[in-house]
């Protein structure tokens, strides 16, 4: 059984999501491999979800969505406008293990 193909909206979801979590992340000047460390996963990971090239699950999407105090909205569309920038001292203390 091979993958179910993506429809063109889901390809579009995808690179949106991933369009703004680059834009978050250099907003915030942080490195693929900083981020993939705060949430427990690897830095070429996040850069294949920041070219819509892999699926976030729903957990992962809460805690990027926690990690740069932005809503699922604001994180997968963009819209509704960001959060305020908050100071972060430590990425990997924003997410609870």
């Amino acid at each position: 059984m091979g993958r179910r193909k993506r429809t063109t909206g889901e390809k579009r979801a995808n690179e949106m999501f991933g369009a703004n979590l680059r834009a978050l992340r250099k907003e915030r000047d942080y490195t693929c491999a900083e981020i993939g460390h705060a949430v427990g996963i690897g830095g070429d990971a996040i850069s294949k979800y920041e070219r819509g090239e892999r699926e976030p699950t729903i957990l992962l999407l809460l805690q990027f969505a926690q990690l740069f105090h932005v809503s699922l909205d604001q994180l997968i569309t963009g819209e509704a406008g960001r959060a305020r920038l908050l100071p972060i001292r430590r990425l990997a203390d924003l997410i609870k293990h």
